[in-house]
């Protein structure tokens, strides 16, 4: 009984998690996109420039950061299926 309610939590919370998934992209998109026009309005002086590239840095490397963990799902995904790990199941939680 305990187990059976385990799966459903898990099951319940993956489909959470990936109904969410498109929102994600989309939020984080607009984010970057955000940061740069704040930082395209800073004062031009070594301030605003250095701290601008910094911002720039920060604020765009998580949607790459994200993308880059998606692909990541391709990857596990190919081994598996050319047979290079054999009798390894992917996690669940790495499934698209």
């Amino acid at each position: 009984m305990r187990n059976l309610e385990f799966r459903m939590r898990k099951q319940q919370n993956k489909a959470e998690v990936n109904k969410d998934r498109p929102n994600l992209d989309k939020r984080l998109y607009n984010f970057a996109l955000r940061i740069i026009s704040i930082v395209r309005r800073l004062p031009k002086e070594v301030a605003g420039y250095e701290i601008g590239k910094q911002l720039v840095r920060a604020g765009t490397s998580i949607l790459a950061n994200y993308e880059e963990a998606r692909e990541t799902t391709v990857w596990l995904k190919l081994l598996k299926d050319s047979g290079i790990i054999k009798g390894i199941e992917i996690d669940d939680q790495f499934r698209n």
